[in-house]
């Protein structure tokens, strides 16, 4: 990994816990649990032509291994704040080297995998990753910005599968 992003990965952390965590902006967020019930369509294994043809019921999903999940509903305004803060100060300090990608996006790492991640990072000379489809291979970074309702989700199994695919992967609180 680039110096130059551990560098501004770490400057954006501190940031971001400092700019924007004050105890009013957090206030509610306490009480939200991760529900229950899983958001799962047992379909597999399903590939990405089965995830592309689906039809728009305005549910976001994801491919897991050849499983459809439904993504959590909207984020909350901090988790935007947050995104917004990191995607500004990677652009900042990448710009020349690295383009820059916000959710959503398909991320399609295999016939059976495709991810959404928060943010994601590819270097110029990867641009061939960049199709209509969307991003088609491993990118250089992937960020998740964690929410209680995705806690799990976004620390276990697209940890999981970033590694796998050798994803150099942050997520912040």
């Amino acid at each position: 990994m680039n110096d130059l992003l551990l560098k501004l990965l770490s400057k954006i952390h501190l940031y971001l816990r400092e700019a924007f965590f004050p105890s009013y902006l957090l206030k509610g967020c306490e009480n939200m649990q991760s529900k229950k019930k899983k958001n799962v369509i047992r379909e597999e294994p399903l590939t990405y032509d089965d995830y592309a043809s689906l039809a728009d019921d305005g549910v976001q999903y994801e491919l897991a291994d050849g499983i459809l999940q439904a993504m959590t509903p909207a984020p909350h305004p901090i988790h935007q704040l947050v995104s917004q803060e990191i995607a500004y100060q990677l652009r900042q300090g990448c710009q020349n080297e690295y383009i820059l990608f916000v959710a959503p996006i398909d991320l399609i790492l295999s016939k059976h995998e495709v991810r959404q991640p928060d943010l994601l990072l590819i270097h110029t000379r990867k641009s061939e990753f960049v199709t209509n489809r969307g991003i088609e291979g491993s990118p250089d970074l992937v960020v998740e910005i964690l929410s209680p309702s995705s806690m799990k989700r976004d620390r276990k199994d697209k940890l999981d599968t970033y590694a796998k695919y050798s994803i150099f992967y942050g997520y912040y609180f």
